[in-house]
C-alpha cells in the first residue's frame, strides 16, 4: 500500500510539472513577457492534450518503477527518453489538431527542457536530502589515498550507500595530474606526502587506502604518515580478491602484516612458538611501529608472563599500550620511552626487566 502511495504521488508530481512547463515554455518563448492573447488561448485550449499525451508516456517508460530515494543517472536517462518521446508525439498531435498554427515551433524544445527539470531536479534533490540527513547523522570524514580506478570505485560507493557512515572528503595522490582534479564531486587535493597536512585542515577521521596494487614499501610509507598523523586507517581489499569476485572495494580491512612484508603468510608452528613465549618475559623493541605492534598483538594472544614494548614514539607506546590493555586486561604490559641505539637506554632497560625472549 506505501508503494502505490508513493508511485501515485509521483505521478501527480510530474503530472503537475507538465502544464508548468508547457506554459513556462510560452513565457520563455515571449522573453518573460506577457504572452499575447491569440496565443495564449491556444496554449491554455492544447494543455489538456499535453498533459494526457505526456502522462501516458511517462507511464509507458515505467518513471514510476524507480524510487526517488535511489535516484541516479539511469533514471535521467530514462526521464529524457521519455520527455523527448512525449514531445515529440505531443507536436504530432498538435500539428494534426491546429496545423501549428499560433504555436511557436520553438516552444516544443523550451518544454522538452523543462520538463526535463522539472521531473528529474526534484528527484536528485531528494535523493541528495535524505543522504545529507544521513551524513549529518553520524558519519566519518573519510580521507582518500589514491586517486585511481580503486579511489573512484570507493567513492562511489560510500557516496551511494550512507549507511556505511562515511563521509568522503577528497583524495591525496602522488601523480602530480591529478592534483585539483574532481573525481565524483571530490577534489585531489595533494600529494600523498602532504597527508598529515591534510588531515589537520580537513578534520579527516579517518583514511582509506585505495590501492589494492601497490607495493608493500608503498603501503609502509602511508601507514608512517597515518602514525604521524594520529589518525586510524583502513584498506580495500588485494587486487586478486577483486578480480576473483572475493571482495568488494567497501569490504575495508585493517592494514594486516602480509601487506607490509609483501609477502603472503606462513603457516606457523604455534605449538612451538607458545612453548618459546608463554610464561616468559618479552621485549619487543620497535614495538609502536607498524610490524612491532602487530608482532605485539600476536604475542599478546599467546599469553606471555609480561610484555614489555620499547620504542621511541611516545604516541606509539599509548596507542598499543590502550589497545593491548583492552584486548587483553589480565596481560601484564610494561612500555619503555627510547632508542634502540641508544646503548645506556638499552642496558638500563634489559637489567630493569630482565627479558628471557627479545625480538
Amino acid at each position: 500500500m506505501r508503494r502505490l502511495r508513493t508511485r501515485t504521488a509521483a505521478f501527480v508530481h510530474d503530472l503537475c510539472m507538465i502544464p508548468v512547463a508547457w506554459l513556462g515554455a510560452y513565457w520563455l518563448r515571449f522573453n518573460l513577457g506577457d504572452v499575447p492573447g491569440l496565443y495564449w488561448d491556444t496554449a491554455v485550449s492544447l494543455l489538456p492534450l499535453v498533459i494526457a499525451v505526456n502522462g501516458a508516456v511517462f507511464w509507458y517508460f515505467g518513471l514510476y518503477r524507480g524510487i526517488w530515494r535511489f535516484a541516479s543517472m539511469p533514471d535521467l536517462v530514462r526521464i529524457t527518453k521519455a520527455v523527448i518521446a512525449g514531445v515529440l508525439i505531443s507536436a504530432v498531435a498538435i500539428f494534426m489538431v491546429t496545423r501549428m498554427q499560433t504555436v511557436p515551433r520553438s516552444v516544443l524544445p523550451l518544454q522538452a527542457l523543462l520538463l526535463i527539470l522539472a521531473l528529474g531536479g526534484p528527484r536528485l534533490a531528494y535523493r541528495w536530502t535524505r543522504d545529507r540527513a544521513l551524513y549529518v547523522g553520524g558519519a566519518q570524514s573519510v580521507l582518500i589515498v589514491g586517486a585511481g580506478d580503486a579511489g573512484e570505485g570507493l567513492a562511489r560507493e560510500l557516496l551511494r550507500d550512507p549507511a556505511l557512515r562515511m563521509r568522503p572528503i577528497g583524495f591525496v595522490d602522488d601523480d602530480p595530474a591529478k592534483k585539483g582534479l574532481e573525481i565524483r564531486g571530490l577534489r585531489v587535493l595533494a600529494k600523498t606526502g602532504k597527508l598529515p597536512r591534510v588531515v589537520r585542515e580537513k578534520r579527516a577521521e579517518l583514511v582509506l587506502l585505495a590501492m589494492p596494487s601497490a607495493t608493500s614499501e608503498q603501503i609502509r610509507r602511508v601507514v608512517e604518515l597515518c602514525e604521524d598523523a594520529k589518525v586510524p586507517f583502513r584498506t580495500v581489499p588485494l587486487l586478486g580478491d577483486l578480480l576473483e569476485g572475493k571482495a568488494n572495494l567497501s569490504d575495508l580491512r585493517e592494514v594486516s602484516i602480509e601487506d607490509l612484508l609483501g609477502r603472503d603468510s606462513v603457516s606457523l608452528d604455534w605449538a612451538s612458538i607458545r612453548n618459546g613465549v608463554a610464561d616468559k618475559t618479552v621485549l619487543v623493541t620497535g614495538g609502536a611501529g607498524s610490524i612491532g605492534s602487530e608482532l605485539c598483538r600476536q604475542i599478546a594472544e599467546i599469553g606471555p608472563t609480561e610484555l614489555v614494548i620499547f620504542d621511541q614514539s611516545e604516541f606509539g607506546l599509548y596507542s598499543i599500550e590502550q589497545e593491548l590493555a583492552a584486548k587483553h586486561p589480565q596481560l601484564k604490559l610494561t612500555v619503555c620511552l627510547g632508542d634502540a641505539v641508544d646503548q645506556r637506554n638499552v642496558e638500563r632497560t634489559m637489567a630493569t626487566v630482565r627479558p628471557a625472549v627479545v625480538f
